[in-house]
């Protein structure tokens, strides 16, 4: 079945205003995708656990390389180099850029801690061995992350931190079929080491959060839509 959200109207990504052409209708997947996550943290704000628990979900609309290579004469010239023909374009509104990629979900009574991260966008390098699978290569930037931990290892017992940085990422896709995927994810979120980072060991000096791995597991659904551009 055939959804026809305005939502993801990709007309944006052609940059041409639609009075000057004729509309024409395209297929146009959305993805969405949720699984579990584990979460890495410096020694005293984990209190010596390896990996912490949580989520990672992403939603974003699929530009498929037929349609690119259908409507390139829609796409204005300063942008057509930057675009593979031969490979998906993922594109979102601005306000799902705001939606967080990972929640880091950990109560306790001693050690507990809470997170989300934000990406507003990525730049990737893409390989297919083949044809149904895909590995990539990235960096996410600029990376947000919101986070509340309580750790007996720090001196303030518990701390906010806000953190700002980059993401280096590394993905492998297999898609299973035209509509399930399954990805499988590393994120290193590197941190600038600014006021909001800092706590304080209680076996050293005040210090900087400034690194955040996070590995994900998501299974994809994708539903297709019909789009006018």
């Amino acid at each position: 079945m055939m959804l026809k959200p305005s939502l993801f109207a990709f007309i944006a990504l052609l940059a041409i205003p639609s009075w000057s052409r004729n509309l024409e209708e395209v297929v146009i997947p959305i993805d969405f995708a949720v699984g579990p996550a584990v979460h890495t943290l410096p020694g005293a704000l984990s209190d010596g656990q390896t990996f912490l628990p949580g989520i990672a979900l992403d939603v974003f609309a699929v530009v498929t390389p037929d349609v690119i290579k259908n409507n390139k004469d829609r796409i204005p010239k300063t942008w057509r180099k930057l675009i593979s023909p031969d490979q998906e374009l993922h594109i979102r509104p601005w306000y799902l850029t705001l939606l967080p990629s990972s929640f880091l979900i950990h109560p306790g009574n001693n050690h507990a801690a809470y997170a989300a991260t934000v990406s507003l966008f990525g730049i990737y390098w893409n390989n297919q061995p083949i044809h149904a699978t895909e590995f990539s290569l990235g960096v996410k930037l600029p990376t947000i992350t919101y986070a509340w931990i309580q750790s007996p290892q720090i001196e303030e017992g518990d701390r906010k931190f806000l953190g700002l940085g980059i993401a280096p990422r590394a993905s492998f896709l297999w898609k299973i079929t035209d509509q399930v995927q399954l990805s499988v994810s590393w994120d290193e979120n590197l941190y600038l080491p600014i006021q909001t980072t800092e706590y304080t060991p209680l076996d050293r000096s005040k210090v900087n959060w400034t690194f955040h791995g996070v590995g994900s597991c998501l299974v994809h659904i994708r539903i297709p839509t019909i789009q006018k551009i």
